[in-house]
């Protein structure tokens, strides 16, 4: 279909009223651009002359918008905006988005806000059945910026705008930027990995171990701040056998305080009540088998800490609750602390990795310092960058396997080129918000690592809905945090089979053809496919289509114990509960078939 058919874009009209396009300045430069007769382009570039120039390539709108002053001046925010009518638009996808994903009025429009340190500068429009209408991206992902999208209710059509500098920036005279419009009918997933293939051209990704792509045990749901040497070797002696690779020692290290909060981080001192000797703990941990990495909560320096007054005048602001403060990076003796701290504990601990935690707490605040002669750079995003790049520098000069774990949401491409795993955010215990949060990852993340958030269940459960939380996080790599030696027998073989399962298949789960539908529902089925195998996990739904593949597997995560096969050709299928033992065999003509496959069970096909 053609895009002048697909597409009837209208001419934008004034919408300062609703605050989507509201600048919060009296006089802008204002310059409008008409694109091939389709879209009308209003741009307030305050301080800046702007030109905008256009290229099509298919359905894809590529714009890019250049700035430039006659000096170097702060630049204030620019705003880029249009008005388009979207054909059959149902629900909207934000890298960060919860639980609503559907439209909104213009006066109340859906944002994603998106920094180095936060989020991707992402935003796409789908139809119900998961089909692109327009994916919305931007080329430079460093510098905060906002993308947002709301309902004309008089028109019935959609307000766009791109908004790049909502954060201070260092001061330029020259700048450009390309937004991506993505009008193609392919389904959501393609889009999204269209912009992210993009992006990899502009901020290559770093290399990923195979190590990070291996299930590992986390201390943190299953210790917390209470760890020792023996609960540590204890637990890593039975995960090995289960096949994880890595453990992760959580807080609690650094300090013999046990209490919630960040009161003691910042002196990053081994806590010896605890952890009499972090190196022969490594040791002992590499005998096993599996590498070790432990965490930092990078930005903190707590208020009960030795260092919080040695760093006066140089934090962002403070955390009360917490009891902690949240380092510059723009100084550069922060940043030095920070990696010299990274650096100093890598050699001496004989550490595979770390866990860089809440780097997305670096964000101005209006207690920021503006001590600006004391900084090598006024962009709090240009510091986050060099900290990291710093950083990694240290840590890969002698290991380029070494594992740097990053939390949602600091998650885009920028955090891509350092970190070689991405975690979903912290969701204890729900399965469905760990599901939604991987599968949000995957499509932004190509290659990297997706690591689901640590998976916790209760001993007291049945085998059936523990399992609940390893189906949820098939198509990410599984982080464990239970107490093995806790389990009963019916968990313990769960967990067995689960990670086995997912082992044998984990090249089609993490690697192949991604498909997740109905995303505004929470995806309800998820399925990946490569190289003739297919793996299905089933959610909220309760039917599969087996086409084009010659083995593999569908797994039942719904509440429904018969399920709906529809297959191309006669298979034979292999049933079996959630601890492997096998119910049924047989052989399904070609057809569509009930097949009855108990909750978190899996049937096998050939």
């Amino acid at each position: 279909m053609d895009r002048k058919d697909r597409t009837d874009i209208l001419p934008l009209t004034a919408c300062a009223e609703y605050g989507i396009l509201k600048s919060g300045k009296d006089v802008f430069c204002m310059n409008e651009y008409q694109i091939d007769r389709l879209l009308q382009v209003q741009i307030e570039s305050g301080c800046f002359d702007a030109s905008l120039s256009h290229v099509w390539e298919d359905d894809v709108l590529l714009l890019t918008l250049s700035l430039r002053a006659d000096a170097p001046v702060t630049p204030e925010k620019v705003s880029l905006s249009f008005e388009c009518f979207v054909p059959d638009a149902f629900a909207l996808w934000t890298p960060n988005a919860g639980d609503d994903r559907f439209l909104r009025a213009d006066w109340g429009a859906t944002h994603i806000d998106s920094r180095s340190a936060c989020g991707a500068p992402v935003l796409c429009l789908h139809t119900q059945t998961g089909e692109n209408r327009l994916t919305v991206s931007l080329s430079d992902a460093g510098e905060a910026c906002r993308i947002g999208c709301g309902v004309s209710e008089e028109r019935a059509n959609y307000l766009f705008v791109v908004e790049f500098f909502t954060e201070l920036a260092s001061p330029i005279d020259r700048y450009t930027a390309q937004i991506r419009l993505d009008m193609r009918a392919v389904r959501y997933e393609a889009a999204l990995d269209a912009a992210r293939a993009w992006w990899d051209t502009l901020y290559p990704p770093c290399r990923v171990p195979d190590s990070a792509r291996e299930p590992l045990y986390s201390c943190w749901y299953s210790m917390h701040q209470q760890v020792s040497t023996e609960d540590i070797v204890r637990e890593c002696a039975l995960a090995a056998p289960y096949g994880m690779k890595v453990v992760i020692v959580d807080d609690g290290w650094q300090t013999d305080d046990n209490n919630r909060g960040y009161a003691f981080c910042g002196d990053w001192q081994l806590a010896r009540k605890k952890i009499p000797d972090m190196a022969a703990l490594a040791d002992c941990v590499h005998a096993l088998g599996m590498k070790f990495m432990i965490w930092y909560s990078v930005p903190f320096v707590g208020k009960n800490s030795e260092n919080y007054t040695r760093f006066l005048g140089k934090y962002l602001y403070e955390i009360p609750w917490l009891n902690t403060s949240v380092l510059d990076p723009r100084f550069p003796e922060c940043r030095a602390f920070l990696v010299e701290t990274y650096r100093k504990a890598v050699q001496a601990w004989h550490l595979d990795g770390l866990k860089l935690d809440f780097i997305d707490s670096f964000h101005l605040d209006d207690e920021s310092s503006a001590d600006f002669d004391a900084m090598d750079c006024i962009s709090l995003e240009e510091a986050v960058q060099k900290l990291l790049t710093e950083v990694c520098g240290a840590l890969k000069a002698d290991n380029p396997d070494f594992l740097i774990e990053f939390r949602q949401s600091y998650i885009g491409p920028v955090m891509r080129q350092y970190g070689n795993m991405l975690r979903a955010g912290d969701c204890p215990y729900s399965a469905g918000t760990n599901r939604r949060s991987c599968t949000a990852l995957r499509l932004t993340s190509g290659g990297t690592a997706v690591h689901s958030d640590m998976v916790m269940w209760n001993p007291q459960e049945s085998a059936e809905t523990a399992a609940d939380q390893l189906t949820a996080i098939l198509f990410a790599v599984p982080q464990v945090s239970v107490r093995i030696e806790n389990l009963p027998q019916d968990q313990q073989a769960m967990l067995r089979f689960y990670l086995d399962f997912w082992r044998e298949h984990r090249d089609v789960l993490l690697d192949g053809k991604l498909t997740a539908d109905e995303p505004h529902a929470g995806y309800t089925r998820i399925s990946a496919e490569k190289d003739g195998e297919k793996v299905i996990a089933l959610y909220g739904r309760r039917d599969a289509v087996i086409t084009g593949c010659t083995r593999g597997a569908v797994v039942n995560a719904s509440a429904d114990n018969a399920l709906l096969i529809e297959s191309d050709a006669s298979r034979e299928y292999t049933v079996c509960d959630c601890t492997g033992r096998e119910l049924s065999h047989e052989t399904l003509p070609a057809g569509l078939h009930t097949l009855r496959v108990p909750h978190s069970g899996i049937a096998f096909f050939a």
